[in-house]
């Protein structure tokens, strides 16, 4: 009584779990059991293997499925079928191993008739192109409803009946005629044939279509019967399954069976590494063949002495461990930032930053290093000059500090109005005189030009908007990384009114040796042999200029003032720069700019496709079509707003192809503010209003000597802030 009084077992008492049916079992059901009543009892049956667990508990596109094991717990299982989809047509959404991926599609079906119709009589999808996952360009070889008649045997208006109205049908009542309401590409292909049909009593048209075979889902079969009737058998299909013993759609095999361990895997593919199924044999499969991330073509894990860089935790990979050669045990470049010091360092913090109290060269922060030391100085020009934009403090210098910099025309050291300089512009009356136009304009190519550029001709040319510095892969190709300060590039090209200042300035306009050195890039100066390029005096710098068919320049000034300059040089487009107190832009700075930072864009305006109303380019401007060329296809800066750049730049793609600093050869890597000194060529960039359409990607790193003279080629300066 005692025993049972403990398990609350009284006689007339019915056991806790007792039942006649599995109604009486109220008790809640483990996800992968369920419940039943056997001997009136209440008990859990685990359920099948392989049962899909509920909606709410899978995760929609991640490759796999929460499911039950057979044992009564639940499992991940991989399911290709679970794919990943990012709502672009213009990818292939698909599964490798667990890792969704989105492979870029040369092109995909498009159609522009009615919805449905496609899907009857003699219309038919036609193909659309893409580009970097986009589509583009027309609809091609689609075919969408056209008046029914009954001049052919199919149905032209693709609504499921032949003949049933239009021209050409009149008829002897009770005649036979032929009819297909498919596709006529199907009926050269397997079963398909056409039926007939009868002309009505009114002999006004035909009645319904009989007889015919038109095309049916595929099913893959030995006969190898081609029962969609588009030329192939077994390609696709409800049962074309792997596993089916018909290779069929992406196999690459197919064995009859789902078995893993034998020559075809059970996703119907060769098994070996990189197919995305770790074997016994395997550390690793990604499903690539890539060696820079963490598993090798080898099916690996990436380790340091592997000889492979794994990017990102690598610098270098010699295939040892080694600390006495050119790559550490660490696989670190040994040196300046290994975080070890050494006799010829300051210091070393084992890092790459210039932000801290030791910059990469291993050298204490100072004021004057061109690093900007956070939470220590404002600013670091890389000198200690206190008549800049970046006082001998490495402080940022203001309006009312006493120091004459950047767009200041004047500082008197003092808030005080009308006292001859006032919020660092001068009184009228006050200095600003035509003996002494330098004290009224920064820019010397702008002093006394009217503000006319851009697309409303309301603007100053001389206008230098900030590039917000980052990093990014040059030429869009994450092989050439960069790292680029912030500088200010001139948002309009430099147009003939500008350079016009400074042919009327030559000689006295060529450039000091040394001047407009890049900090931290030695030889990136004026070389004074660079003299022998440019012109001796100014008549042979007017007739320089005056180049090919279009040139833009007139030896007195004209319509052509705000059109960007042409058939200048590489030394006199460095030289103009150099005068106006700007420099010519790194390779890494231009690309910069032009791909918008790390949003890595195909063009300077983004990825859409080019047109007239984002670029002058191919002489299309004038409307007579590109290959007639004349000076109306060449407009004034920035009249084309919708193709500016990200920080606002005009003209990065078309209009004039602008001279950038850096030599031809191999591209630097790494880059931080980087530039190319030396090379027999120089870099050209983003087309011109006459090149090519292709030339407007930011993809091509064309060069030319730097004594070449185009009217294609022009100019554009950057500036540090």
């Amino acid at each position: 009584m005692g025993c049972n009084q403990i398990a609350d077992i009284q006689e007339g008492k019915p056991y806790p779990d007792a039942c006649l049916t599995v109604a009486d079992c109220t008790a809640g059901e483990p996800e992968c059991r369920s419940t039943t009543c056997e001997n009136e009892r209440c008990v859990y049956v685990d359920v099948p293997e392989g049962t899909r667990l509920s909606d709410t508990r899978q995760t929609v596109g991640d490759c796999q499925q929460l499911e039950c094991d057979g044992k009564g717990q639940a499992r991940v299982a991989t399911v290709e079928l679970d794919v990943p989809d990012d709502n672009e047509a213009c990818t292939k959404d698909e599964c490798v191993g667990t890792q969704g991926r989105h492979v870029n599609l040369p092109w995909v079906p498009c159609y522009s008739g009615p919805v449905g119709t496609d899907l009857f009589g003699n219309c038919k999808l036609g193909i659309q192109a893409c580009a970097d996952g986009k589509p583009i360009g027309a609809c091609v070889g689609e075919r969408i409803p056209k008046a029914e008649t009954c001049l052919t045997i199919l149905d032209d208006d693709c609504d499921g009946s032949v003949n049933e109205e239009g021209a050409g049908c009149v008829c002897v009542p009770g005649s036979v005629g032929n009819c297909y309401p498919g596709n006529e590409e199907t009926l050269a292909y397997g079963s398909c044939a056409p039926g007939v049909q009868l002309c009505n009593a009114l002999g006004t048209a035909y009645e319904s279509c009989t007889g015919f075979v038109g095309p049916v889902e595929e099913v893959c079969d030995s006969g190898q019967v081609d029962d969609d009737c588009d030329g192939r058998s077994n390609e696709s299909g409800a049962n074309c399954i792997c596993g089916d013993g018909f290779v069929s759609g992406t196999e690459a095999c197919d064995d009859g069976n789902m078995v893993d361990g034998d020559n075809c895997s059970n996703q119907c593919q060769i098994p070996g590494c990189g197919d995305g199924q770790k074997s016994i044999t395997e550390e690793c499969d990604d499903g690539n063949g890539d060696n820079l991330d963490a598993c090798t073509n080898q099916c690996q894990n990436a380790k340091c002495g592997d000889g492979f860089v794994h990017l990102g935790v690598e610098v270098c990979d010699d295939g040892n461990t080694n600390e006495t050669d050119a790559c550490s045990a660490q696989c670190k470049i040994p040196g300046c930032g290994d975080g070890t010091k050494n006799g010829n360092e300051e210091c070393d913090d084992g890092n790459t930053s210039n932000t801290d109290n030791c910059t990469t060269q291993c050298l204490n922060a100072k004021c004057g290093d061109t690093f900007i030391q956070t939470g220590v100085e404002e600013c670091d020009d890389g000198n200690t000059n206190n008549g800049d934009l970046c006082s001998a403090q490495c402080q940022v210098t203001i309006c009312g500090d006493g120091m004459v910099v950047g767009a200041e025309v004047c500082d008197d050291g003092n808030g005080i109005a009308n006292d001859g300089c006032t919020n660092c512009i001068v009184d009228p009356g006050f200095g600003c005189t035509p003996t002494s136009p330098s004290m009224c304009s920064p820019k010397p190519s702008c002093l006394g030009l009217p503000k006319n550029c851009g697309p409303m001709q309301n603007e100053d040319c001389c206008i230098s908007p900030v590039v917000t510095g980052g990093t990014y892969n040059r030429l869009n190709n994450a092989m050439y990384p960069a790292t680029v300060s912030d500088f200010r590039l001139d948002r309009f090209e430099v147009t003939v009114g500008r350079f016009r200042k400074f042919v009327e300035a030559y000689p006295a306009s060529k450039p000091l040796t040394g001047q407009g050195t890049l900090p931290g890039v030695a030889g990136s100066g004026w070389n004074a042999n660079w003299n022998l390029n440019l012109p001796a005096v100014q008549n042979d710098l007017r007739t320089e200029i005056s180049c090919g068919a279009t040139p833009m320049w007139t030896d007195t000034p004209g319509v052509n003032e705000t059109k960007p300059m042409n058939c200048v040089s590489w030394y006199e487009a460095f030289a103009f720069c150099l005068w106006d107190g700007g420099n010519l832009p790194t390779l890494a700075q231009w690309s910069y700019a032009a791909t918008g930072g790390n949003e890595q864009r195909a063009y300077p305006w983004g990825n859409a496709a080019p047109s007239s109303s984002l670029a002058v380019y191919e002489c299309i401007t004038d409307g007579s079509g590109p290959g007639s060329c004349s000076l109306n296809d060449i407009l004034n800066v920035g009249s084309r707003p919708a193709g500016n750049g990200k920080w606002m730049q005009a003209d990065l793609g078309g209009s004039a192809q602008e001279w950038s600093f850096d030599g031809s050869g191999v591209i630097l890597t790494p880059c931080m503010d980087c530039a190319q000194v030396v090379g027999s060529q120089r870099g050209v960039h983003g087309g011109s209003w006459a090149g090519q359409e292709a030339w407007l990607q930011n993809l091509s790193l064309p060069d030319r000597t730097p004594d070449t003279r185009s009217d294609h080629h022009g100019v554009r300066c950057a500036r540090p802030l």
